[in-house]
């Protein structure tokens, strides 16, 4: 299993998530990514997308 950070979406990294990849959205339920939101990524390998963004709360039910 890949290495994953969680964090909290501040303005500046997803100002520059938008800036590359446009509006990031959760890979789980497909609900847009917001500033203040507790995130999950994972390092996307050989992609042009940099991470795989996913809501805290939707990876802790995958894990469940």
């Amino acid at each position: 299993m890949p290495s994953f950070h969680v964090y909290v979406m501040q303005m500046c990294i997803f100002n520059k998530i938008v800036k590359n990849s446009g509006l990031p959205r959760c890979r789980l339920c497909g609900e847009p990514v917001q500033i203040g939101d507790e995130v999950v990524s994972f390092p996307a390998v050989g992609t042009r997308i940099k991470h795989y963004l996913y809501h805290r709360e939707c990876f802790e039910k995958t894990l469940h």
